[in-house]
């Protein structure tokens, strides 16, 4: 019996260190702060190469971030993939960085959800 719960008590330590802290990581102090429906700040500024880093501290509101504006995906030639038209899903408390913006110019992100979110991105 001592056996099993040992067994177990090392099972449960292991499964919880599994999945679940996928987006939980911290953030950046330079990283763009996803609010209910806000990016705060609205405009960041990056080099060539660089990534963009979100945070969300909503206290439960869902993001589905994409390229383009007024909560619609529009492709933005130079603009790194972030999921297409389905774009990348964050609930609250995530942190996720984009892939490297490699082509100077401005672009916008925007949430499907909260249409008015949008965020603008020059690259230098």
């Amino acid at each position: 019996m001592k056996r099993r719960l040992a067994v177990l008590a090392v099972l449960g330590g292991v499964l919880a260190g599994c999945g679940g802290g996928e987006g939980k990581q911290a953030a950046p102090p330079d990283a763009i702060v996803m609010t209910s429906n806000a990016f705060e700040p609205p405009v960041h500024s990056i080099k060539q190469g660089q990534t963009v880093t979100f945070k969300n501290e909503t206290t439960g509101a869902l993001h589905i971030l994409v390229v383009g504006e007024q909560g619609l995906a529009k492709s933005e030639p130079g603009a790194p993939d972030i999921g297409g038209s389905a774009g990348h899903r964050s609930e609250r408390g995530d942190v996720w960085t984009t892939p490297a913006w490699s082509r100077a110019g401005s672009y916008h992100i925007t949430c499907t959800v909260h249409p008015a979110m949008t965020l603008t991105i020059n690259v230098a």
